[in-house]
């Protein structure tokens, strides 16, 4: 089984996280051209600008075994990679227009929406709605579950009806039209990152060289999981939190660190628990002298 080293880096805005990270894929370009990828997830946003950090230098005139992603980006990698046939995608334009049938079609069935669910923009609003139920993995049981609690309103309850009827006849209709949801491609690749042994074959099977994570504040329960699944198909791991290493549990939540620590401890409790994973913390702490901040 291929063992995973994963280092976790700790510390404020400039004390040298990206810096560091950039300057260890340089390292690697320079020494190895080729070999097994390596991979450097950020957000979106991001990527251009880390690409365009790693190109300064000279000596690096282009790569190949390097991917610059973030988590839609990473999903679509893999599933090109080893599933092909589970990437027929439904758009966003189709995502709304599939729930306007829906909508028309049941809203006799519904008790708090029936009055607003022949509106555009009530399907706009349900479609946003939908989109974040799937980040955070919430499903129709989930739904069904909290609706049936019984100190809840009965306005939520009907509100939670409607959603766990909505939600229930999309996933429906993706299933019978053979479609996956934009949104479902993160929860696609861990399965299929789940579903390969971990057999130290590097000709036979997937494995990453080095990985490095920089700059997320947050993490939705889909990226994490991906995020885990990855982690353990690499040799080795750092990921960067934006944390002040003294404030790793801030005892406010008015603390701006809070949001970045706890999505910090909640990949740390989630990677930890891996049989074939060993983890190290390190501390970067603030330098006047020498840092932009």
């Amino acid at each position: 089984m291929i063992q995973t080293k994963v280092n976790f880096v700790l510390g404020p805005a400039g004390s040298g996280k990206t810096y560091g990270f950039i300057e260890s894929v340089r390292e690697h370009l320079r020494k190895a051209p080729e070999g097994l990828p390596l991979l450097f997830l950020a957000p979106k946003q991001a990527t251009f600008q880390i690409e365009s950090q790693l190109l300064r230098d000279e000596q690096i005139q282009g790569f190949t075994r390097l991917q610059i992603l973030s988590f839609p980006r990473l999903a679509e990698y893999l599933l090109s990679e080893f599933a092909p046939d589970q990437t027929q995608i439904l758009s966003d334009d189709g995502r709304i227009m599939i729930l306007r049938s829906l909508l028309n079609r049941h809203a006799s069935e519904l008790k708090a929406f029936k009055s607003v669910a022949h509106s555009l923009a009530f399907t706009d609003e349900i479609g946003a709605l939908l989109i974040d139920l799937q980040r955070h993995k919430i499903d129709a049981g989930l739904l069904k579950k909290l609706k049936a609690r019984s100190d809840i309103s009965t306005a939520l309850a009907n509100k939670l009806h409607d959603m766990e009827l909505i939600l229930f006849r999309y996933r429906e209709w993706l299933d019978q039209s053979h479609l996956k949801d934009a949104e479902y491609l993160l929860d696609l690749a861990t399965t299929q990152l789940n579903s390969l042994p971990l057999t130290a074959n590097e000709h036979t099977q997937f494995f990453i060289e080095e990985l490095w994570l920089d700059g997320f504040g947050e993490m939705t329960p889909q990226e994490l999981s991906l995020l885990a699944a990855t982690v353990r198909r690499s040799r080795i791991a750092n990921l960067a939190f934006c944390v002040d290493p003294a404030e790793i549990s801030p005892s406010s939540w008015l603390s701006i660190w809070t949001t970045t620590s706890e999505a910090y401890q909640r990949c740390e409790q989630l990677i930890s628990q891996f049989d074939n994973v060993t983890t190290d913390l390190i501390r970067l702490g603030r330098a006047p002298d020498s840092s932009r901040f």
